[in-house]
C-alpha cells in the first residue's frame, strides 16, 4: 500500500488529496478529504520551585528528553513541584532518555523534597493514568510471638515489592506509632531500649505511584529479666588439716542451698580433678584408696539456672604410717565446745581435755589454752602423743634426768635419743 508520513504539522485545517500516475503518464486525483490538526493540550506542568513557583513548562501527552525540556523553557535537574490533571500521570526520571530511578506523580505535588526527588528530574513521560497495583510487604523477622529480654534491641526486617513500579519507602510501626522508615532494600529498622511489655509490629510499603500496603501484624513480648542468684556451698567435713592413714577412705560432706531455685548437683574435686558428684541432699562423696600425700578438696554447686559456686578449699593429708594417733581427729579450734575427754590435734600432737574442773579451760582463749601452744595449755589439756609416725623402740630407754622432783603439773624428760614417752598415772 502507498503511504506517506507528514511530520511537524502545525495546528489548522487541511484538504488532502492523492494523485496516481501510470507508466504512460496518465494521472488521476482522488477526492479530497479534510483534516484538522489541533494544538496540543497541556495535561501537566512542571515548576522551577516548590509551591508552583518560578518558571513553568506545560506538557501534553508524550515523552520529553532533557533536550526537549530545555527547548520548552525548562532546565536539567531543576524541577521542584508538579501539577497533573486527573486521569494522567507524569513519570519523572533521574537520567536522560528515561533511565535511572523514577517517581510517578498522579496528583499535584507542591514540593518534591518529600519524595527525595527535588532538582533530580532529567527526562519525563506524560501518560494516561492506568490502575496502579498496590505493593506487597511482609515482616520477615522477628517471627510472631518472639520473646526478648528487657531492655531489648529488636531488629525488624521486611520484604517489599511492587509489580508495576518501585518501592519508595517502608515504614515500621508499633501499633499506630511510627518507629522509623527505610527507603532502600533490604528494608530494616533497629528498635532499641524496648521496655518490658507486649507489642504489635507492622510495616507499611508505599510505591512510586503513592499506593500503600500494610503487612500482617507480628506480636512480640519483651520480658523483665530476673537475675539468678548463685547457690551457696561449703564443706562440712573433713575439717581443714585433718590427717588420714594411707590407704585412706575420706568421706567428704557438703551443704548446698539456692535462695531462688534448687540445687541440681554438687561436684567434689581434688584440686581441679573431679572425684564424683551427688544430685540429692545430703551431699556426700566417699573417696576411697587415697594414697599418701597432701590434697586440696573443694566442691562446686550448680543451681537450676546453671549458676555455679565453688566452696572454700579444705587441705587434708594422708600419711604413710604404722600408727597415726591423730588420724580422723578434729583439728583444734578456739572455743570449740570441748568437754572432758574431748580429743583434738594441734601443732602435730594429739591432746585430751582434762576432767572437771579443768575442762572449762579447754574452751578458753587460744593464746592461753590452745593445746601445746597456749601459754597455759597444760592447765586444760593432756598430751596424748605425737601425730607423727613412730616405730616400736628396739629397747627401752631410761630417763637420764627427771625434774622437778617432787613433780608438779609439768614433768620434763631428757633422753639420749629421740623417743616416744608415755606417762601412766
Amino acid at each position: 500500500p502507498y503511504t506517506y508520513s507528514w511530520a511537524g504539522v502545525t495546528a489548522g485545517s487541511y484538504s488532502i488529496t492523492a494523485k496516481a500516475y501510470d507508466n504512460l503518464g496518465a494521472n488521476t486525483t482522488s477526492a479530497a478529504i479534510t483534516i484538522t490538526v489541533v494544538a496540543p493540550v497541556s495535561v501537566g506542568t512542571v515548576y522551577e520551585h516548590c509551591n508552583f513557583g518560578g518558571y513553568a513548562v506545560n506538557l501534553s501527552l508524550g515523552n520529553y528528553t532533557a533536550a526537549q525540556l530545555v527547548a520548552l523553557g525548562g532546565k536539567d535537574n531543576d524541577i521542584s513541584s508538579v501539577k497533573v490533571q486527573s486521569g494522567y500521570q507524569m513519570i519523572l526520571y533521574s537520567e536522560d532518555n528515561f533511565l535511572g530511578t523514577s517517581l510517578v506523580i498522579s496528583a499535584d505535588n507542591s514540593c518534591l523534597v518529600g519524595n527525595s526527588f527535588n532538582d533530580v528530574a532529567t527526562s519525563i513521560k506524560v501518560v494516561v493514568q492506568t490502575a496502579n497495583t498496590a505493593p506487597i510487604v511482609n515482616i520477615t523477622s522477628p517471627v510472631n510471638n518472639a520473646s526478648f529480654n528487657a531492655p531489648a534491641s529488636v531488629t525488624i526486617n521486611a520484604n517489599a515489592s511492587d509489580a508495576d513500579g518501585s518501592i519508595s519507602k517502608v515504614e515500621f510501626y508499633n501499633g499506630t506509632t511510627l518507629l522509623g522508615t527505610d527507603v532502600s532494600s533490604p528494608y530494616s529498622f533497629v528498635w532499641n531500649n524496648v521496655a518490658a511489655g507486649n507489642y504489635t509490629l507492622s510495616a507499611k510499603a508505599t510505591d512510586n505511584a503513592g499506593a500503600v500496603a500494610s503487612s500482617t501484624p507480628v506480636s512480640v513480648v519483651v520480658k523483665t529479666v530476673v537475675v539468678n542468684q548463685a547457690p551457696s556451698v561449703n564443706i562440712t567435713s573433713p575439717a581443714a588439716n585433718t590427717s588420714f592413714n594411707a590407704p585412706a577412705s575420706v568421706t567428704i560432706n557438703a551443704n548446698a542451698s539456692d535462695a531462688d531455685g534448687s540445687i541440681i548437683k554438687v561436684e567434689f574435686y581434688n584440686g581441679s580433678t573431679l572425684l564424683g558428684s551427688d544430685v540429692s541432699s545430703p551431699y556426700s562423696y566417699v573417696w576411697s584408696n587415697v594414697a599418701a600425700g597432701t590434697y586440696s578438696i573443694n566442691v562446686k554447686a550448680t543451681d537450676n539456672s546453671g549458676a555455679v559456686t565453688t566452696s572454700g578449699t579444705v587441705i587434708i593429708s594422708v600419711k604413710v604410717v604404722t600408727t597415726d594417733a591423730c588420724s580422723g581427729k578434729t583439728a583444734y579450734a578456739e572455743n570449740g565446745g570441748y568437754v572432758a575427754g574431748s580429743r583434738v590435734q594441734n601443732a602435730g600432737s594429739l591432746y585430751e581435755c582434762k576432767p572437771y574442773p579443768y575442762s572449762g579451760w579447754c574452751n578458753g582463749a587460744a593464746w592461753a589454752y590452745a593445746p601445746g601452744t597456749g601459754a597455759y595449755w597444760s592447765d586444760a589439756w593432756t598430751l596424748i602423743s605425737s601425730c607423727a609416725a613412730t616405730a616400736a623402740p628396739s629397747a627401752r630407754l631410761s630417763a637420764e634426768v627427771f625434774s622437778p622432783n617432787p613433780a608438779t603439773d609439768i614433768i620434763n624428760f631428757n633422753t639420749t635419743e629421740s623417743s616416744h614417752v608415755t606417762l601412766i598415772n
